[in-house]
C-alpha cells in the first residue's frame, strides 16, 4: 500500500505544487494595487478609480514595477539556489531537498496571508516572502529534484515514460492554475488563496516524509563527478552547469539531443509568454 502510494506521489505533488503556485500569481498584482491605493489615497478615490484616470495610472505603474522587482528577485535567487540544491541532493539525498521548497512556499504563504490582512501595503513583507521562495529554490528546485529522483528510481526501460509523465503533470498543474485563478480568487478571496498555499505545503511535506523513499546518486555516477573544492572550484562548477546547454546547442553534432533542447526552450518561452499575458489581462483596473 505504502509503495503503491509512493509511486503516485511525484506526479501528484508536482501537479498540486505547480497548481497552487500558479493560482496565486495574479493575486499579487491585485493585492499590491488595492493595498497601495488604501495606503496613499483617500477612500473615496479608491472606490471610484474609473473616474480618477491619473491616480489609476500611477497605481498600475507602481503595481507592475514592484511586482516585476519581487518576481525577478525570486527568479534570480532561485536559479542559483537550484544549482546548489542539485549538488546537495547528490550528496545528501533527494528526499531532504524535496522538503526545502515546500518550507519556503509555506513561509511565503504565511507572510502573504499577513500582508492581505493589513490595510496598508508592506513592501518589505512582500519582498521577504519572495526572497524566502528564492532561497529555498521555489519551483525550479522542486521540479528538478523530482526529475532526479525519478531518474534514480526508474528502470532504464521506464525512465523516459516516468519523466515524461512528471513533466506532463507539471505543465497540467501550471496551466490549470493559470486558467482557474479567477475562480479560486472569487471563491477563497485573498486570505483563502494564501492559506491554501500554506496548508498545501504542509500536506506535501507530510506525504514526502511518509511515502517517499530516499534516493541518492549511485556510487558509479558519483565517481564521474569531479570534486569542486574552495570558492574557485565552486565557481568553476557553476560555470560548467551554465555552459552545458549552450555547448550542446551549438555543437557540430548535436543531433537529436539538440532538437530536444530546442523544443524544451521553445516550450519554456511559450509558457512564460502565456502566463505573462494571462497576468496582464487579469491585472485590476478598478
Amino acid at each position: 500500500m505504502k509503495t503503491t502510494i509512493g509511486k503516485v506521489i511525484p506526479s501528484l505533488t508536482v501537479f498540486l505544487f505547480m497548481f497552487v503556485m500558479s493560482i496565486q500569481q495574479p493575486l499579487l498584482r491585485t493585492m499590491i494595487f488595492r493595498k497601495t491605493c488604501d495606503t496613499f489615497y483617500p477612500t473615496h478615490v479608491c472606490s471610484s478609480l474609473q473616474k480618477q484616470p491619473q491616480a489609476r495610472q500611477k497605481l498600475r505603474s507602481f503595481t507592475e514595477q514592484y511586482a516585476f522587482k519581487v518576481n525577478i528577485a525570486e527568479i534570480v535567487i532561485s536559479a542559483f539556489m537550484t544549482i546548489l540544491f542539485g549538488s546537495l541532493a547528490d550528496k545528501y539525498g533527494r528526499k531532504k531537498i524535496l522538503i526545502i521548497p515546500c518550507i519556503g512556499a509555506a513561509i511565503f504563504g504565511s507572510l502573504m496571508f499577513v500582508q492581505v490582512q493589513l490595510r496598508s501595503i508592506s513592501t518589505l513583507l512582500i519582498m521577504e516572502s519572495h526572497i524566502a521562495l528564492g532561497i529555498t529554490g521555489s519551483k525550479g528546485t522542486f521540479m528538478s529534484t523530482w526529475m532526479c529522483y525519478t531518474t534514480d528510481k526508474a528502470s532504464p526501460e521506464k525512465r523516459a515514460i516516468d519523466l515524461s509523465t512528471l513533466m506532463a503533470f507539471a505543465a497540467l498543474g501550471s496551466g490549470l492554475g493559470d486558467i482557474s485563478t479567477g475562480l479560486f480568487i472569487k471563491i477563497l478571496d485573498g486570505p483563502g488563496v494564501y492559506l491554501l498555499v500554506l496548508f498545501s505545503q504542509i500536506l506535501f511535506i507530510a506525504l514526502i516524509l511518509v511515502f517517499v523513499q530516499e534516493a541518492r546518486i549511485s556510487n558509479n555516477d558519483a565517481k564521474m563527478i569531479p570534486d569542486k573544492v574552495g570558492v574557485l572550484g565552486q565557481l568553476k562548477s557553476l560555470w560548467e552547469h551554465f555552459a552545458a546547454g549552450p555547448r550542446l546547442l551549438f555543437a557540430r553534432q548535436g543531433g537529436k539531443r539538440r532538437v530536444d533542447l530546442l523544443l524544451m526552450m521553445l516550450a519554456s518561452v511559450l509558457g512564460m509568454v502565456c502566463s505573462t499575458g494571462n497576468i496582464f489581462y487579469i491585472c485590476p483596473t478598478k
